[in-house]
C-alpha cells in the first residue's frame, strides 16, 4: 500500500503505483472547493484505492469517486491535549501575560480559507466585554504562501487600532501549551 497525505504526494506516488499495481490510499486533506486541479485530481482520484477525508465537507468535493471516499477525522493525541497535563501558565509568562488575563486564539497555518480575518474583525466586539483580552494567531504563513493574506491580517490589526491586544507567534513546538492557556 501507498498512503499519501497531500495531494502533491499523491500526484506524485500515483505513477509509481499504477505501475507497480500497488493500491494507493489518498489522504485528502484539503478539499477540491478550494483546490481544484483538474485532470490532475481525475488522475489522482481514479487511480486511487480508496480516498480518505479529514471532514465531511472535503468528502463531500469528492462526489465523483463517493463510493470510494470515507472520511477520518484528524486524530488528536488527548493526553498531549489534555488541560490537566499541560501547564497553561508557561505560554502566559513568556508572553507577559496576567494569570487570570482572558487569551483567546486559533493554531493553524494563515490562509483565506481558514478565515482568520473573521477572528480579526470581531476583536473590537470582544475587547468591549474583555479589555484586557490577548488573542493569539499561533502559526503562519507556510513556506511563502499566505504571506500576502497575513500581511492583510496585519494591516486590518492595525487599521483596527487592536495591535496590542494581538500576538503573532509564528510557527511553535510546544502548540498544547498554548491551546491549553487559551480560555
Amino acid at each position: 500500500i501507498i498512503h499519501t497525505n497531500s495531494f502533491k504526494s499523491a500526484v506524485l506516488a500515483t505513477l509509481p503505483a499504477r505501475l507497480t499495481g500497488t493500491p494507493l490510499i489518498y489522504h485528502a486533506r484539503s478539499s477540491r472547493a478550494y483546490s481544484d486541479h483538474g485532470a490532475l485530481d481525475k488522475y489522482v482520484c481514479d487511480s486511487a484505492a480508496r480516498i480518505i477525508a479529514n471532514s465531511e465537507f472535503t468528502k463531500s468535493t469528492f462526489t465523483p469517486w463517493n463510493q470510494k471516499t470515507t472520511f477520518i477525522y484528524n486524530a488528536i493525541d488527548t493526553k498531549m491535549f489534555c488541560p490537566d497535563n499541560v501547564d497553561s501558565n508557561t505560554i502566559r509568562e513568556r508572553h507577559g501575560l496576567k494569570i487570570d488575563q482572558p487569551v483567546i486564539g486559533t493554531v493553524g497555518r494563515l490562509t483565506p480559507r481558514k478565515r482568520q480575518i473573521d477572528l480579526v474583525h470581531a476583536i473590537p466586539d470582544i475587547r468591549r466585554s474583555y479589555p484586557e483580552v490577548q488573542i493569539f494567531f499561533v502559526g503562519g504563513s507556510y513556506e511563502g504562501i499566505g504571506s500576502e493574506y497575513e500581511r492583510r491580517i496585519q494591516s486590518t490589526i492595525h487599521k483596527l487600532g487592536v495591535a496590542d491586544s494581538v500576538i503573532f507567534t509564528g510557527y511553535v513546538d510546544d502548540v498544547e501549551r498554548y491551546i491549553s492557556a487559551f480560555d
